[in-house]
């Protein structure tokens, strides 16, 4: 079962065009017709509204296939050069890790927001490294936006009173 969580993002974008994502009924519908792989048995509505909004709704206007290589195109693309500015003389170290983990393999299968999510969290980090504290409250807030976890690392903008870099996120 490949995908899953990209196939039931995807036909939450195509249900809101015409309706509401987290009406189960009709993507799972989706889903069926269209007889891509999903899971029954996982928990509704799928993802955040923000998520299907912004990135699923403009990708179901695509092909599915289309929308999958692009997904994973970006997910690489963000994960990676997050990962080598965060880690520039060890990234490809750091990314063999993450390629050769269970738990990664699994989640990049599914099509796991994950991987977008992370390396817009090692973009923000690696920005407060170098002291740009604005871009990096940007990265995070973007990727507060898909996931609610990276909110909790604006207590460090808190803890080193970087309350213009919040407003400015």
């Amino acid at each position: 079962n490949d995908r899953l969580d990209f196939n039931v993002y995807y036909a939450g974008g195509v249900v809101e065009r015409t309706s509401t994502f987290d009406n189960k009924s009709k993507v799972q519908k989706y889903l069926e017709d269209k007889k891509l792989d999903h899971d029954d048995t996982a928990p509704f509505p799928f993802g955040s509204s923000i998520l299907v909004g912004l990135i699923f709704v403009p990708l179901s206007l695509i092909s599915h296939s289309t929308a999958i290589a692009l997904f994973f195109g970006a997910s690489i693309a963000i994960f990676n050069t997050g990962l080598s500015r965060l880690a520039p003389k060890t990234w490809f170290i750091w990314c063999a890790g993450f390629v050769i983990s269970s738990a990664s393999i699994k989640a990049f299968g599914l099509g796991n927001w994950a991987f977008i999510t992370s390396g817009l969290v090692f973009h923000s980090i690696a920005d407060i490294k170098k002291g740009n504290w604005n871009r990096a409250a940007v990265w995070l807030a973007i990727a507060s936006a898909f996931k609610i976890y990276p909110a909790f690392l604006f207590i460090t903008f808190l803890v080193k009173k970087q309350y213009r870099a919040i407003a400015y996120a």
